[in-house]
């Protein structure tokens, strides 16, 4: 399931970071849950995974960044509220593009 949300990947050196599909699955294993997107960013000189998660049984969503070059999970935020519903629903139709026709979850 977490193959199919594609993560952009202009930043990702294979030979010093970890891939994309290990960072979700990082993610996943600090917020169990559905992935709705992913991007690469750099903060404060380091390239980083930021993974939007819709978990398991909440109306919110949160936001897993995960160390590129080491894999460690360095935060996750749970956007709760109105913030937090909006957040879910936008991750929730994220996932939803994303999402393979022939996939099941």
């Amino acid at each position: 399931a977490a193959r199919a949300v594609a993560i952009k990947t202009d930043l990702y050196d294979p030979a010093t970071m970890i891939s994309p599909d290990s960072a979700k699955i990082v993610a996943l294993c600090a917020v169990p849950g559905q992935i709705g997107s992913g991007e690469m960013n750099v903060a404060n000189g380091r390239t980083e995974y930021a993974v939007d998660i819709i978990p398991n049984g909440k109306k919110t969503h949160t936001k897993v960044i995960v160390d590129a070059e080491t894999g460690a999970v360095w935060s996750s935020k749970q956007f709760g509220g109105l913030r937090g519903l909006t957040g879910w629903a936008r991750e929730s139709l994220e996932h939803k593009k994303n999402k393979k026709p022939d996939s099941t979850y």
